[in-house]
């Protein structure tokens, strides 16, 4: 019997250039931390080799070696973090980009924000913005699916 995941969209807060928030309910509890691994590093490898080829070549993101450590997540930043949520940041000469990651008792809500530092980052956030809202909602389900039993 196969079960259904469903991602929903949520309204973003921040006052960023473009933001955007989806959320999955969860029924295992894990950090923020092991959330975000999950859904970027479990990832199978031909999607993580998209996922990066995105962010250096269409957004050039400056990725942070090693692209997993302590301090990274699949080449992003881990830029703060607490018992509810983690905050992973990388930036361009186009852009800056941050993932929140934030838990709930029963929900995983990854945002996503940008804020452009030139024009041309908007033009080229226009064009990887309908592949970012199909990937996620992807993400999301893939890795609270391999989490739940």
């Amino acid at each position: 019997m196969r079960k259904r995941y469903r991602v929903r969209r949520v309204t973003a807060t921040g006052a960023a250039d473009y933001e955007d928030a989806f959320q999955v309910t969860i029924s295992e509890t894990r950090s923020p931390e092991q959330w975000a691994r999950a859904v970027f590093q479990d990832a199978p490898p031909p999607v993580r080799w998209f996922l990066l080829l995105g962010w250096r070549a269409f957004l050039g993101l400056r990725l942070r070696r090693p692209l997993s450590s302590a301090h990274h997540i699949l080449g992003w930043q881990v830029a703060a973090f607490d018992s509810a949520t983690i905050r992973l940041a990388l930036s361009s000469p186009l852009m800056n980009a941050r993932l929140l990651f934030r838990v709930s008792d029963d929900a995983l809500t990854l945002t996503t924000d940008i804020a452009y530092l030139r024009r041309a980052g908007w033009l080229v956030w226009v064009l990887v913005a309908p592949v970012h809202r199909r990937m996620i909602p992807y993400l999301l389900m893939r890795a609270t699916a391999n989490r739940l039993v």
